[in-house]
């Protein structure tokens, strides 16, 4: 076990959370300092928007959903697409340790 002592509204996360912001670029350990990469390129070429520098605290990337409902209506659509995003993001979230 590791003692550690924090100023006010500072973190520490666990192995998990920081893999999986590696993972996904937001963290990187180049060095002998962490950085965070908050405007990371995404898959679709555009930025993220992340708001800021590595002393940022907003975190707003862009997601691109694409849907094919087959022979479905657009509320079914609708519905499937909602239902897959909320998992989706339920997962992530839980991946992060984060979930409410």
């Amino acid at each position: 076990m590791y003692r550690a002592i924090l100023h006010k509204d500072e973190a520490v996360l666990t192995a998990r959370q920081s893999n999986a912001l590696r993972e996904a670029g937001i963290l990187g350990t180049a060095g002998s300092r962490p950085t965070l990469n908050l405007e990371k390129e995404g898959p679709s070429g555009g930025s993220s928007g992340g708001g800021g520098s590595s002393s940022g605290t907003t975190f707003a990337p862009q997601i691109v959903i694409n849907v094919n409902g087959g022979g479905d209506s657009a509320d079914t659509i609708a519905q499937k697409a909602k239902e897959a995003a909320k998992k989706a993001l339920e997962e992530f979230w839980n991946d992060m340790n984060l979930a409410t």
